[in-house]
């Protein structure tokens, strides 16, 4: 089903199959359905019960064949199939011939299936069609409405960028209608190359389901995961747990109750503090690292790595209740460099304008005020814009100030794990690039998400931007 697309009788057969193994006692028996098959393939949330369509499953997997030969073109896979059917066409437009192989036309079907949803975000502008890409929106499929002028039908997005900026007269010039929407896109200043994104998702990455385990190929379930597969088994015996485990035959939920009584053996350092949840962490860790950045971890490495998180968890905690530690910021600062700076950032936002205003402040780690700046945008389309042009603009000015050591901390909380994970978000897709190339140019830089409750600075930086975000 990953490689080709399946005959719609094989699928029904498939379905019948399981549909009866639902509903009959035994193989020779035949019971009433007392429900339909499209019920049945309802999500859960939804008062279904999850089975999957066979169809549509398949067309999702050839889909993320298509998105994989899209994404990574050098790959071995891409060239071979390129080098036979691409030859004078781009992969998004090469028609389907009747001499294609079968497996060809299944890689079709998905690449028809992306192209329904398929956008560009737009880093330099300089691989992005103007007229025949959707780049207008990262939510929906928009492209510029034409047809364009003969001399510029094959221009790129990035005529319309003069050095990083839009170039406003030239857009109202050729694009007056969309001018909103193309000054609210933010191009990437440091030469991000524009990226194919999936509209639906908020990363605009193609995220099809992995229904197999990554590491023994067995259905994927929560349990599995966690605690039925050998890697998960052979990670839990190595906790240095008091009593050997058997978490097989239980259910997650139950098997969480009884790990959360368990005590840790020394000389972990962990004394009475729980292990089980960081283990479940760097479980989940291991399995993601291999599907997207295709690292693998052993069970050893994931059992050092819950123990090291747990410790220092754990740590902190018991710096936090000696009295002699004056506020909760001397606490945080003690893995810092000395030199370390530390910068608020904040952004303010008002819908009805689609202005934003931009704040940060530099502070010495004792709490004494170095440096601040602020700045109003318009066309900003989110307070997630907001919060990221504030962090561009706090990282420029402290390269300016030679703060070579900084940590970053804001209450944005999605901007925030972006960064320290490297996710992506596909609304500020330059912005992002940018920070992550301005960041390589400290020599240590950390990025923290602080609760504004906790963010005495966030106060000041509020009331600033609110007037500059909000003008009579």
């Amino acid at each position: 089903m990953l490689c080709f697309k399946i005959p719609v009788s094989l699928c029904k057969r498939i379905q019948s199959a399981l549909t009866r193994f639902w509903w009959d006692q035994t193989p020779d028996v035949q019971k009433m359905s007392w429900s339909s098959w499209t019920k049945m393939t309802k999500p859960k949330s939804s008062g279904g019960l999850g089975f999957r369509d066979i169809q549509s499953f398949n067309d999702e997997l050839l889909a993320k064949l298509s998105w994989r030969i899209l994404k990574n073109p050098t790959c071995l896979l891409a060239r071979v199939l390129k080098g036979k059917y691409c030859n004078d066409y781009n992969f998004l437009d090469v028609p389907t011939s009747t001499s294609s192989s079968h497996g060809w036309r299944g890689v079709l079907i998905g690449r028809d299936l992306l192209v329904e949803q398929l956008g560009k975000a737009i880093g330099d502008g300089q691989t992005t069609s103007l007229w025949n890409d959707s780049w207008l929106s990262h939510t929906s499929p928009i492209r510029p409405l034409g047809p364009p002028n003969l001399h510029d039908k094959d221009a790129k997005v990035a005529s319309l960028i003069n050095g990083t900026e839009w170039n406003k007269e030239k857009i109202e010039e050729m694009l007056p209608h969309h001018l909103p929407m193309i000054m609210k896109i933010r191009p990437s200043r440091r030469g991000a190359q524009d990226d194919y994104i999936w509209l639906p998702s908020k990363s605009g990455e193609g995220l099809f389901d992995n229904v197999c385990c990554v590491h023994c190929g067995e259905l994927e379930t929560t349990e599995h995961l966690f605690f039925r597969c050998e890697f998960a088994q052979k990670v839990w015996s190595l906790a240095p747990f008091g009593k050997s485990l058997d978490l097989t035959t239980i259910s997650f939920e139950a098997s969480v109750k009884f790990l959360k009584r368990l005590v840790c053996l020394p000389p972990t350092g962990i004394s009475s503090g729980p292990l089980f949840p960081w283990i479940c962490w760097t479980i989940w860790s291991a399995r993601n690292y291999r599907i997207f950045e295709d690292r693998i971890f052993t069970p050893e490495d994931t059992n050092l790595k819950s123990i090291q998180d747990a410790r220092e968890w754990q740590e902190a905690q018991d710096l936090e209740k000696k009295p002699h530690q004056a506020t909760p910021r001397a606490t945080n600062q003690r893995t810092l460099h000395p030199d370390t700076v530390i910068c608020f950032t904040d952004g303010a936002w008002k819908q009805e304008t689609a202005i934003a205003g931009a704040g940060w402040i530099f502070t010495s780690r004792e709490g004494s005020n170095l440096d601040s700046g602020s700045l109003a945008e318009p066309f900003v389309s989110s307070p997630l814009m907001a919060e990221a042009i504030a962090i561009r603009s706090a990282l420029i000015q402290a390269l300016e100030k030679n703060f070579l050591h900084l940590q970053i901390k804001s209450d944005a909380q999605d901007l925030i794990r972006a960064l320290t994970s490297q996710e992506k978000i596909k609304e500020i897709y330059g912005l992002l690039f940018d920070i992550q190339s301005l960041a390589k140019l400290f020599t240590s830089i950390s990025f923290r998400f602080v609760p504004r409750s906790e963010n005495r600075e966030a106060d000041f930086l509020q009331n600033r931007l609110h007037a500059i975000s909000h003008p009579v």
